[in-house]
């Protein structure tokens, strides 16, 4: 039998040893390390009263946490060690926190899935998530992206810490999903924000926390100008790493292509599932 029960900050090490467990096997294995764990956990805004553990004894065998904004809760991670597998522990930790939620006001639960892990896929399907759209992950295979064009005379690339929501999602060709989300965004340190500007005029913007791109978004009338891939660049020149890009919406036709031509490739695509509480 297990204890389910609340998590807090204290069960951090076991979350992980959990984690580094329930991903060994994965089809793109999840092995961060303790920091990088809290760090993600962090930025996504994990609420620890609305996150749950299954305890044998003193070991976590599994766990779901969760964040929370307004009436909408979002599955930031679910995990359970291979030897539990299969058992039902999910449909426990997930029946015990409906109530939990409810009693918060919460309305409805987010969560996304790599579309190739149709065992994931089904089980979130049985405890009432619904497919709600398709998303494309990208990362570029080097450290180096691929000006499509020369930039516009005057275009400037300045970093700036005011953070211009209404200007910028007035841009957006789809809503991010909650990994690059505003309230994910204002919670990531540290992050770079770039916008591009001609004269006094914001024509883009560009937001990364270490190689993540978070957010990208230009003008309307200001595409297929260059601009998004001189952001990319000045992005890549201020990370060692690649430059990956997740959640992009598979209906943003053009933002795709926009992201290819600067030499990202595929690297996951994911469904991002939602379950009504109503």
């Amino acid at each position: 039998m297990f204890e389910l029960r609340s998590l807090s900050e204290a069960d951090l090490e076991g979350i992980h040893a959990a984690t580094l467990d329930a991903f060994a096997v994965y089809p793109i294995p999840m092995q961060p390390s303790l920091a990088a764990l809290q760090l993600m956990l962090h930025r996504r805004g994990v609420v620890w009263p609305l996150s749950l553990g299954a305890f044998k004894g003193a070991e976590l065998v599994g766990y779901t946490l969760s964040a929370r904004s307004g009436r909408s809760a979002y599955d930031l991670m679910t995990g359970v060690r291979r030897a539990a597998q299969g058992g039902g522990l999910v449909g426990a930790l997930f029946g015990a926190l409906w109530p939990r939620l409810r009693a918060e006001g919460i309305e409805r639960m987010t969560l996304e899935v790599i579309d190739t892990n149709d065992r994931a896929v089904r089980a979130y399907a049985r405890l009432g998530f619904v497919r709600a759209r398709r998303l494309i992950c990208l990362k570029w295979p080097e450290p180096k992206v691929t000006v499509t064009r020369a930039v516009p005379a005057g275009l400037e690339l300045v970093e700036t810490a005011t953070l211009d929501w209404p200007t910028w999602s007035a841009w957006w060709d789809f809503q991010p999903a909650w990994p690059g989300g505003i309230e994910t965004v204002e919670r990531s340190e540290p992050r770079v924000v770039l916008e591009a500007r001609i004269g006094d005029q914001v024509r883009g913007v560009a937001i990364a926390c270490g190689s993540d791109v978070l957010q990208i978004a230009i003008a309307p009338d200001q595409r297929r100008r260059g601009i998004a891939s001189a952001l990319l660049h000045e992005l890549q020149r201020r990370s060692a790493d690649p430059l990956r890009v997740l959640n992009v919406d598979a209906r943003a036709i053009a933002a795709l292509a926009c992201l290819r031509h600067c030499g990202a490739r595929p690297l996951i695509d994911q469904w991002e599932m939602i379950r009504e509480l109503t």
